[in-house]
C-alpha cells in the first residue's frame, strides 16, 4: 500500500513539474497550483509512507523559501521560480538538496548556452511584461523541472 501511494504522488509531483516547465517555455509563468501541488504530494507521501522524511523536508523547504525570498527581492530569479525550487526543497530533503541545486544548475548551464546560441530562436517570445524586468528572460522553470525529475528518481527504488 505505501509504494501505491508513493507511486501516485511521484506521478502527481512529476506531471506538475513537466507542467511548470512546459508553462514557463510557453509563457514565462509558473503557474502557483503546480508548486502548492508538489507541496501537498510531498506531504502526503512523507504522512503515508516512511520514505519522505517529514521534518526534514519541511526544514529543506522553508530554509530554501527564506533563501528565496531574499533571491527574488534583489530581482535575481522570479516568484514563481523560487517557489518551485522550494516545493522541490521538500522531496529532496537536506540529505539530497546539495545534488539537486547542482543538477538544477548544470542544466541551468545548458538552458543558458541554448538561449546564448542561434537555437534561440526556436523557442516562444518572451512577452513583454517579462523583458521589462530582465534583460534576457530564461525560463529557469525548465533547469529547476530538470533537477526536481533527478530528485523524484531518487525514489524509485522505494517503489518495490
Amino acid at each position: 500500500m505505501t509504494a501505491l501511494i508513493l507511486g501516485i504522488t511521484l506521478g502527481v509531483a512529476a506531471l506538475a513539474i513537466i507542467w511548470s516547465a512546459v508553462s514557463d517555455i510557453r509563457v514565462y509563468i509558473i503557474p502557483n497550483w503546480t508548486s502548492i501541488l508538489i507541496a501537498a504530494s510531498f506531504l502526503v507521501a512523507a504522512i503515508f509512507t516512511p520514505y519522505a522524511p517529514l521534518v526534514a523536508g519541511l526544514l529543506s523547504g522553508a530554509g530554501v523559501l527564506l533563501l528565496g525570498l531574499v533571491i527574488f527581492a534583489l530581482g535575481w530569479m522570479g516568484g514563481g521560480d523560487v517557489k518551485l525550487f522550494s516545493a522541490l526543497a521538500l522531496w529532496s530533503g537536506p540529505s539530497r538538496l546539495g545534488a539537486f541545486t547542482l543538477v538544477t544548475s548544470l542544466a541551468g548551464v545548458a538552458l543558458a548556452l541554448f538561449m546564448l546560441s542561434p537555437l534561440r530562436r526556436l523557442a516562444p517570445t518572451a512577452p513583454d511584461e517579462a523583458r521589462s524586468t530582465a534583460r534576457q528572460p530564461m525560463p529557469y522553470g525548465v533547469a529547476i523541472g530538470v533537477g526536481g525529475l533527478w530528485v523524484l528518481t531518487q525514489y524509485l527504488p522505494f517503489l518495490r
